[in-house]
């Protein structure tokens, strides 16, 4: 090889390490023992959605039929200051080409804080599993529309 080519391989290198630095970097996988729950807690406004909390018991699908991923909750909140209130969405939007991968299960309990989505609450929990889904996210559907006045804070 001559110096021209080696010093263009030389830079064409540097070039790979500097993309490669900003790219996302693969994941380790979670040690799941060490945690013993996982939860979403309630906003610091005090108005909870959703709330899991599972204990990680064994690697794997639960020992229990799964219902399909086929789409999920995107809830939007509009406040109109013109007005004095706020409207809120909440919409279903689809998944598909899905994939599910390193599951693990274990025991679990679920509260749905959200009036709109109370009538989906399961009436026994057989138990929870935490795994990595990817999808192709689709198109979205309004499921529930509101519109209240604005809360007026309290001045101490």
């Amino acid at each position: 090889m001559n110096e021209k080519f080696e010093h263009l391989l030389l830079r064409a290198e540097q070039l790979i390490s500097r993309i490669e630095s900003v790219l996302p970097q693969a994941l380790s996988q979670p040690d799941w023992t060490a945690s013993v729950a996982y939860r979403y807690r309630k906003r610091s406004s005090g108005h909870g959605v959703l709330e899991l909390q599972l204990s990680i018991a064994a690697q794997g699908a639960l020992p229990a039929p799964a219902p399909p991923f086929v789409g999920f909750f995107l809830e939007r909140v509009l406040p109109d200051p013109a007005t004095a209130r706020i409207t809120r969405e909440i919409f279903l939007a689809e998944m598909r080409e899905v994939v599910i991968a390193d599951p693990w299960h274990g025991p679990a309990t679920l509260s749905l804080h959200a009036p709109e989505l109370v009538p989906l609450a399961p009436r026994e929990i057989l138990g929870g599993q935490v795994n990595t889904v990817s999808w192709i996210k689709g198109g979205a559907r309004l499921v529930a529309h509101s519109s209240a006045a604005f809360p007026r804070p309290v001045w101490g």
